[in-house]
């Protein structure tokens, strides 16, 4: 939910004191938490099966597939960084084969794939210390964050919904 530009201001110069039910439920919105499913994949028909993410997570992480036996996809694509190491020497191995090589590779690994893929789709986000404090018996008071930190969420909030009530008008 997006509070306008005025409502916005007012939660941005408020105390948690005097954060009406909306604030708190603006704030607990942002938890990951509240984030919804994953949408089905209409493209991978095993996606969210959970064999198929079982041999997706054996794949990803087994070295047993490259040439020298030393290199998984976790060696360069990280699950906690949901994304590839930003490494030169990744880069260069994957370079070093010909096009046709290349092709090769991608074509073998396709399938494999798709149970990579359902595997990747069970990797959810680690909960913060802000999806601890909005869901504490506390909230919206200090505890599991600071004063500080609670003013920054406030700050921010505020910033970001009155960023898009301007951008709304235009």
């Amino acid at each position: 939910m997006a509070l306008g530009g005025a409502t916005a201001e007012r939660l941005y110069q408020a105390t948690q004191q005097d954060w009406t039910e909306e604030h708190t439920m603006q704030l607990r919105s942002l938890s990951l938490s509240s984030l919804p499913p994953l949408p089905p994949d209409p493209s991978n028909r095993v996606a969210d099966d959970p064999r198929a993410a079982e041999l997706g997570k054996a794949i990803f992480f087994d070295t047993r597939f490259s040439a020298n036996g030393k290199v998984a996809c976790a060696t360069c694509h990280l699950p906690a960084r949901a994304g590839p190491v930003d490494d030169p020497a990744a880069a260069a191995a994957w370079a070093a084969p010909t096009a046709d090589q290349r092709t090769g590779v991608t074509a073998v690994y396709a399938n494999m794939g798709k149970a990579i893929v359902a595997f990747e789709r069970t990797i959810a986000p680690t909960p913060t210390r802000y999806d601890a404090w909005v869901a504490s018996p506390e909230f919206p008071q200090a505890g599991i964050l600071s004063q500080a930190e609670i003013d920054a969420c406030a700050c921010s909030s505020a910033r970001t919904n009155a960023s898009i009530a301007t951008m709304a008008r235009f």
